[in-house]
């Protein structure tokens, strides 16, 4: 099964790749146009997980508990508000979270990954 896990910042926090984004955008003359942009981070893990493996892989891996959140197969709470654009890598591109991630999930004893996309 793929697991899709969405990662964002809480309510209050600032998302400094979307501040970023926004800048860019309005130095291509858009000033003014865009009111907010926001980032989601997208992991995609496939493999024979428990829903206590995903909330456990994500509050002690993929997230900082203190500015993030988290959701697993659904979106992020007030996303309907946007408009979406997905970046992926190409296929065949290496994905160098997918090693280290892979490793770091084994190493907490969650052996039932097999892949890991962004």
């Amino acid at each position: 099964m793929v697991y899709r896990i969405e990662v964002s910042e809480k309510e209050g926090f600032a998302d400094p790749v979307g501040l970023g984004v926004k800048k860019d955008i309005e130095d291509l003359g858009l000033k003014g146009r865009i009111k907010d942009v926001k980032t989601v981070q997208v992991y995609l893990l496939e493999g024979e997980l428990t829903d206590l493996d995903i909330d456990r892989i994500c509050a002690n891996l993929l997230i900082d508990p203190v500015t993030q959140r988290f959701s697993y197969n659904r979106n992020i709470p007030g996303e309907e508000k946007f408009k979406v654009v997905e970046v992926a890598h190409n296929p065949g591109v290496m994905d160098p979270v997918e090693e280290s991630a892979k490793k770091a999930i084994a190493d907490m004893g969650i052996n039932g990954v097999r892949t890991v996309r962004t």
